[in-house]
């Protein structure tokens, strides 16, 4: 039945060290094919075909499924559809073009390997190659609901128009080429699959085609391209030598996922299977879309790390010979369906976490099943001091604002909100945004020349506080937008709170040195500056729990656990500012 096969030129590749044996593709077909009724329809083990003095070993299966339609909830009716396998060996390869095969990825690793991040992004590439489409990753452990999580670019050649100040925080996912032979392939790098984009093929036809592909895997020789200016892979090797400390779980593409889903179950220890209700996973997810985990090492298994979360206490993550993994007795009995797979819940965090591991050693941080190195963590000293700025005042803050009296005309001394009045004072308007729909506690504006975000956190009893941190980075970055559009600050309805005093205290909102000007000025000024091409935008963090000088001492002896969660942090601050073309700065002590 295969000559009648009409197929996509689409394929899973993978590497195998063997030719596959009869018992191993019956195994991969059974375990794809779980939900089918009654025998395959069509079963080819091991055939051996010669095209073109090439010699392949091929696989084929088809099987019928029955299912209650997916629009459909507890009806009469069932819906027959047909899934096929198709398994193609050659020079130490595997091809795999499946339709509604349930978990095809983890039956394949049971016999091969994924490609490599830098083989699969790099053996189709020549120096007429054409980069037309990217879809990218922010690394950043940053959670932040305004932070460029994902996006995708495109262009006639990105590598003539595309040049990120942040690319060592930037994960390629996928990618779409145009090839020196005028071809169109789409790559995904975190399921090992390739795509031709053309009609469909003959059965004969797409074996020639995947010879072809497999042919110039086997002669692809690394060299540079444009994907070395991203995050870059490093050998899986090198795992062995490093240990895990933080992890991040990205929740936005598993919420994504599961509101596509057809069902959710769970199995109870006696086997019997119950539907669970969507919301109840998703109105947990969404209380943050990412979270930030300590990894307590296991001392009776070094290669476990225990993750530290108050929802489980059965959660580690696994370090493998060559990968990382989230495992947990509890959350394999929960299972989510879709419509041509099906995943145990570990499976899933795995799948669609978006996980990012960061190790004591931080130039190195594992993500999309790679161990990538970041360049820029190469001397952190220079790319993240640069951006602190000591003050001695700061040394001597005990609250953010202090407390607040009705009589009161100030803020309290030795607070930071004092500090932000007294030191940026020379700007033409400084308004307190402080309490209700905030922006950010203080924006500052030089009329035409610049335009400051000032966010405040005080916790004057610790040094180095990586939760404290988080904080006002997170919402730092949550209002990055609205510097770099005024109008979503709602400025209209802006007016009535700085023309009001603080909080029924006689403390006036607004400072400022222009003679005559009032609140309305002061929006018009904020408007005109954000849209000069002169005008600088500047986002600071303003705190009393970090002292730079602690902080180079630091990094000079070897960050601890703390202090690289820190580290991180301000990366991510760092590189989202320069995305939208934002200056970083932190006032801290000294």
């Amino acid at each position: 039945m295969e000559e009648l096969l009409n197929l996509m030129s689409n394929s899973y590749l993978y590497k195998i060290n063997k030719s596959l044996t009869v018992k191993q593709v019956t195994q991969i077909a059974g375990d794809v094919s779980r939900k089918k009724v009654k025998k395959f329809i069509q079963a080819v083990k091991c055939k051996k075909k010669e095209l073109n003095g090439k010699r392949i070993r091929y696989s084929f299966f088809i099987f019928e499924l029955c299912s209650e339609p997916s629009f459909l909830s507890k009806s009469q009716l069932i819906e027959k559809s047909y899934g096929y396998l198709l398994m193609l060996e050659y020079n130490n390869y595997l091809i795999v073009n499946a339709k509604h095969a349930l978990g095809i990825r983890k039956a394949l690793e049971s016999v091969g390997e994924p490609l490599e991040y830098a083989t699969l992004s790099g053996f189709l590439l020549t120096e007429k190659t054409a980069y037309k489409r990217f879809s990218l990753r922010n690394t950043n452990i940053s959670s932040y609901n305004a932070s460029i999580r994902k996006r995708t670019i495109e262009a006639k050649n990105l590598a003539d128009s595309y040049a990120p100040l942040n690319a060592g925080k930037q994960l390629v996912n996928t990618f779409t080429i145009n090839t020196e032979e005028g071809t169109d392939f789409s790559i995904s790098l975190n399921t090992s699959k390739i795509s031709e984009r053309k009609g469909k093929v003959s059965f004969t036809e797409y074996c020639l085609w995947g010879i072809n592909l497999i042919d110039k895997l086997v002669n692809y020789v690394p060299n540079q391209n444009f994907f070395q200016r991203f995050a870059f892979p490093s050998s899986k090797e090198k795992l062995k030598e490093l240990i895990p400390v933080t992890l991040t779980i990205d929740y936005s593409s598993m919420i994504e996922e599961i509101l596509t889903c057809r069902k959710i179950t769970y199995t109870s220890r006696n086997g019997k299977e119950r539907l669970i209700n969507p919301d109840i996973i998703l109105s947990i997810l969404n209380k943050d879309d990412s979270q930030i985990f300590e990894l307590i090492e296991d001392k009776k298994d070094t290669k476990n790390f225990k993750v530290e979360t108050k929802l489980l206490n059965d959660v580690y993550l696994k370090k493998n010979l060559k990968s990382l993994k989230i495992v947990s007795k509890k959350l394999k009995n929960i299972h989510v369906y879709f419509e041509e797979e099906m995943l145990d819940f570990c499976e899933f965090i795995n799948e669609f976490g978006q996980i990012l591991v960061n190790f004591s050693d931080i130039k190195y941080a594992y993500a999309n099943k790679e161990l990538f190195f970041d360049h820029q963590m190469e001397q952190p000293t220079q790319f993240f001091l640069s951006i602190f700025r000591p003050y001695d005042e700061l040394s001597k803050t005990t609250s953010e604002k202090g407390k607040i009296e009705k009589e009161m005309s100030t803020f309290e001394d030795n607070t930071l909100f004092s500090f932000i009045e007294n030191t940026f004072c020379k700007s033409d308007y400084l308004i307190c945004d402080d309490l209700g729909n905030e922006i950010a506690d203080y924006i500052s504006v030089n009329e035409n020349e610049s335009l400051d975000f000032y966010h405040a956190k005080s916790d004057y009893k610790k040094n180095l506080s990586a939760s404290a941190f988080h904080v006002v980075v997170s919402q730092a970055l949550k209002n990055l937008a609205s510097i770099v559009n005024v109008e979503k600050m709602d400025l209209d309805n802006k007016r009535k709170v700085w023309s009001n005093t603080y909080s029924n205290t006689n403390i006036t909102r607004m400072k400022t040195n222009v003679e005559g000007g009032d609140v309305s000025q002061a929006i018009d000024v904020i408007r005109k500056t954000s849209l000069a091409p002169s005008s600088t935008k500047r986002v600071w963090l303003v705190i009393d729990f970090l002292s730079k000088k602690d902080l180079e001492n630091e990094l000079k002896k070897g960050p601890n656990k703390y202090t690289i969660q820190i580290i991180w942090l301000v990366s991510a601050f760092i590189s989202d500012c320069y995305e939208v073309g934002v200056q970083p700065r932190i006032a801290c002590k000294p």
